[in-house]
Parts: C-alpha cells; sequence; structure tokens
C-alpha cells in the first residue's frame, strides 16, 4: 500500500467518524426522548415526569418532537449552507487551513454535546449540533484536494469521500 493509499484510507476514516454527522441525529431521538432532553421546557414539568418515570422512548408531547425537528435543522442547515464559503476558503488559504477548520468546529460541537449531557442547558444542544454541521464540510473539501497530490487516484478520492460522508450519518447509532 502507497503513501495516497493510506492518506486515502485515513481522509475516507475522518469524513466517515465526522464529515455527515447531523444527518445522523435522528438516532439519538430514542435517547434524548429516554433522558428526558428538552422534555421539561417544551412539555411542561408534569409530563415530563410521567415521561420519564414511563422511561419513554417517544416524544412526551408534540413541542418537543417539533424542537428535534429544529434541532436537526440546526446541524444540516449550516451543513449545506457553508459549501460555498469552505470551497473559497480552500482556494485562498488551502487545504489544510480549511481541514483545521473543519476539525476545530467539530471537536467543539462534540464537547459541547458531551458537557451538555451534563448540564443540560437547551440553548447548548443547539450550538453543539450547528458546530458539527458547520465542521463537515470543510472536513469534506480539505479531502479533496488529495486529488491534487495523487492526481491517479482522483476516481478512488471523490468516490471514497462521498461514500464516507454519506455513511457518516450511522455514526450515532
Amino acid at each position: 500500500m502507497g503513501p495516497g493509499a493510506i492518506a486515502l484510507l485515513l481522509a475516507s476514516l475522518t469524513i466517515f467518524t465526522a464529515g455527515g454527522l447531523p444527518y445522523g441525529i435522528s438516532a439519538l431521538f430514542p435517547v434524548m426522548y429516554h433522558s428526558n432532553i428538552l422534555a421539561r421546557e417544551r412539555c411542561g414539568s408534569a409530563a415530563a415526569q410521567v415521561c420519564a418515570a414511563e422511561h419513554r422512548t417517544t416524544s412526551c408531547c408534540p413541542a418537543q418532537m417539533l424542537s428535534y425537528t429544529l434541532l436537526s435543522s440546526v446541524g444540516i442547515l449550516p451543513s449545506d449552507a457553508l459549501v460555498a464559503c469552505y470551497g473559497e476558503f480552500v482556494d485562498r488559504k488551502g487545504p489544510r487551513t480549511t481541514f483545521v477548520l473543519g476539525l476545530l468546529f467539530t471537536c467543539c460541537g462534540l464537547a459541547i454535546l458531551a458537557i451538555n449531557t451534563l448540564m443540560q442547558l437547551e440553548p447548548l444542544w443547539f450550538v453543539a449540533f450547528g458546530l458539527l454541521g458547520s465542521g463537515g464540510p470543510g472536513l469534506f473539501f480539505a479531502i479533496l484536494l488529495l486529488t491534487e497530490r495523487y492526481p491517479d487516484l482522483q476516481p478512488f478520492i471523490t468516490t471514497l469521500s462521498s461514500a464516507a460522508s454519506d455513511a457518516s450519518a450511522i455514526c450515532f447509532y
């Protein structure tokens, strides 16, 4: 296995683990329902207590389900909206800087997500998923520029990076 193949393997693994996380948020819904996340704020404390006592894995009330839909949108929107900005950024600053920026957004989002499992502050859920959505395109664009370094691997790079981005939605499962 040559250096291009190793770089491609590592790049695909990076995209798989962090490139499209917001697209898999629906896998977290049963866990979030069971943990009563956003239930107290949306359904009221009485309904939240009933849901907690029943150990529900479905929504407590329609308002909670709408909050989760908004949470999904907050994660997915920057992932789609920032593609043009990242394209310009990668042209101006280069793939390494773009990769670091995307990784920084993703790591900050994961850290806030981890911390907020203890704190349970509603705004932090939205910040965390917004950051996860903001980081994915930076990772994806930076990896595509491997085609300049390894032109003979271009068909594999584009195919594997796209497949890894799509498959990263299963990471939350």
